[in-house]
């Protein structure tokens, strides 16, 4: 079935099957509402949570995780729109927030978006963090640790693109490959 998630009703989404092309051992899984996974969140572990929707998300989102038994730092809310995060940071300050930011490269050699465009813009919307693909430039990195933020990579499955951010200040990174990837020498300490 062809739906539109915001112009369905949560009944409606969990009456699909979203496992089944996953295999015969997933048939039958259905869309857990978020109060449902914050609940799967085992102690001591964090949960990164995407908005990947508007603002209007943020007072609902900021809801369930209030009513859920998860301690603020056990939550990371990270978003591609900076306004999602300013306004995550102003409403709940208590929660960290990441701004998601992809990085390319231009024909002419130049990398987007600038080191000095990033700090102003994590500045401005007062997140705790950069979150990057791999091609960020390590002189953006280095600043965004020299000004306190933190730095967290996606989606990095191959050992090769590891070792290119191992001792440049990594937070955290994701990754489909999780076993492989913490077996590397860079995480053996």
């Amino acid at each position: 079935r062809n739906l539109n998630v915001a112009q369905s009703t949560l009944s409606t989404l969990q009456d699909l099957d979203v496992g089944a092309w996953f295999g015969q051992d997933f048939e039958a899984t259905r869309i857990p509402t978020l109060s449902e996974v914050l609940a799967t969140v085992p102690k001591g572990k964090k949960i990164f949570i995407e908005i990947k929707s508007g603002l209007p998300i943020v007072p609902h989102l900021l809801k369930d995780l209030r009513a859920s038994a998860l301690l603020p730092e056990q939550v990371a809310i990270i978003s591609f729109k900076a306004e999602v995060i300013a306004e995550v940071k102003n409403k709940a300050p208590e929660y960290s927030a990441n701004w998601l930011c992809s990085f390319k490269r231009e024909k002419s050699g130049e990398v987007k978006p600038s080191k000095e465009k990033v700090l102003h813009e994590l500045n401005r919307i007062n997140a705790d963090g950069l979150s990057s693909n791999i091609h960020i430039p390590k002189e953006v990195i280095q600043a965004v640790k020299e000004q306190g933020f933190s730095w967290h990579v996606w989606t990095l499955n191959k050992e090769k693109e590891v070792e290119q951010v191992c001792g440049l200040g990594l937070t955290s990174l994701t990754t489909d490959e999780p076993a492989k990837i913490r077996a590397m020498p860079c995480f053996s300490d």
